[in-house]
This record gives structure tokens, C-alpha cells and sequence, in this order.
């Protein structure tokens, strides 16, 4: 859908001389990647806004992206594959954050606990984790892994805070978007030490 899209913009941008022709096919590969994160991240913001969900997606997503920006993970073999499961991965968490937030606080702090530990612990053992189409350097590693730590760090300290305040459902928010982040990066390193590159 963006794709189109991206294709057109880089023409004109070319046609006013703002970008050089030589390289178009990657002035459009980073058009279409900002245009597809602009559309999901867009489409994200209404659909929490809608069903009355904005703070639980906001904790979530830090949790989320943090991890994943800085540690690496699972891609799918395509952007449409990669958007399904990024939606289907969020519906069930939105989902299952909600059904536990009806029952034990105990058991809601005792899990976001358990996650974030969960999260802290991956990034220790297999983070950063690079892909085979982007390789990263032994420096670029260490500083990424050196940023994963210290945000894991800052999550130990808000979920704490967060179940000092009795704010539970955002302390479990952000430690299961961390979670699961960090059972992203476990099933890219398993599949990439099994040498499947997806």
C-alpha cells in the first residue's frame, strides 16, 4: 500500500533535484519503511484511543520498543506478515492485560515482576541479537547492549514505582510489552543459531 506511495515521492523528490537518481531504490526503500511505521503507528493511536485503551498502549509500547531498538529481534519474511503479527501480537496482549487486570493484584504484580526479570535477564545472556540483512559491529553491539541494560534497569525501577502507586494494570502493561520483546529476540537467536534465516 505504501509502497506506491513511496515510489511517487521519490520521483518527485527527484524531479525537483532534492534527491540524487543514482539512488532512488533506496530513497524509496526509506520513504516506504517511515510511511509504513507513520500508517501502523497512526492506525495504533486510533484504534487505542477508540476502545478507551491509550495509557495501557502507551506503557506497552515503551516497554516494547525500548527492548527491541536496542537489543534486536524476530523479522518477518515481509512487511505484511510482520504488520499481522505485530497486530495480533498487540490485540492478545491488550486482551489479556484486561482479563488479568478483573482478577488477583497480587498475581498481576507477581507476573510484571516476572516478565520485566524475564526481559533483564535475555538482554544480559543473547542481547544485542543482529539481523542477517543488517549486520552490526562488535562496537555498535556493545553500545546497543550497554542501552538495552540500562533501560532494562529504568524498567525494574518504574514497575516498582508503578506497584508502589497501586498503578498495576501500567506496571503490567510495560512488562509485558518488554516480555515480549524479549521473546522476540530468544526466537531470532534460536532461529538464527538453527540457521533459518526468516
Amino acid at each position: 500500500m505504501t509502497y506506491q506511495l513511496s515510489m511517487r515521492l521519490t520521483s518527485w523528490f527527484v524531479q525537483k533535484g532534492l534527491l540524487q537518481p543514482k539512488d532512488y531504490d533506496v530513497y524509496v526503500y526509506c520513504i516506504d519503511s517511515l510511511l509504513a511505521k507513520l500508517f501502523f503507528y497512526s492506525t495504533l493511536f486510533a484504534a487505542a484511543v477508540w476502545f478507551h485503551i491509550l495509557p495501557q498502549t502507551v506503557w506497552y509500547y515503551i516497554g516494547f520498543t525500548a527492548f527491541r531498538y536496542t537489543a534486536g529481534g524476530y523479522h518477518a519474511n515481509s512487511d505484511k506478515a510482520c504488520t499481522v503479527l505485530t497486530w495480533a501480537v498487540y490485540i492478545a496482549s491488550m486482551l489479556f492485560v484486561q482479563h488479568l487486570a478483573e482478577g488477583s493484584a497480587v498475581w498481576s504484580a507477581t507476573l510484571a515482576v516476572c516478565l520485566v526479570l524475564f526481559g533483564t535477564a535475555t538482554a544480559i545472556k543473547y542481547a544485542p541479537i543482529d539481523h542477517f540483512n543488517k549486520p552490526v559491529s562488535a562496537v555498535r553491539k556493545l553500545v546497543m547492549r550497554k542501552r538495552c541494560l540500562r533501560f532494562q534497569m529504568l524498567f525494574i525501577l518504574l514497575i516498582v514505582l508503578l506497584l508502589a502507586k497501586q498503578a498495576m494494570l501500567y506496571a503490567l502493561c510495560l512488562a509485558l510489552g518488554n516480555g515480549i520483546a524479549a521473546a522476540f529476540l530468544l526466537f531470532a537467536y534460536y532461529q538464527k543459531k538453527g540457521g533459518n534465516h526468516a
